[in-house]
């Protein structure tokens, strides 16, 4: 339908790109230098790797466990 189902919150800078996960959760980076899974059904933060790159995380890649 083209709506928004959940507004993810808890970036402090601009959102350079976000996943969907196979299990629903959500996977996103941002300029802010940190990387979040969220939630996919609650829109919850539930884990953030902090400060790991410098300038903001760049592209990802995701590759199914097992190949």
């Amino acid at each position: 339908t083209g709506k928004s189902i959940a507004i993810l919150k808890g970036h402090t800078d601009w959102v350079f790109g976000a996943k969907v996960l196979p299990d629903g959760r959500i996977l996103s980076w941002s300029k802010d230098e940190t990387l979040q899974i969220w939630d996919g059904k609650t829109g919850k933060s539930i884990a953030i790797l902090n400060r790991l790159w410098r300038n903001g995380v760049g592209p990802i890649h995701m590759v199914p466990l097992g190949e």
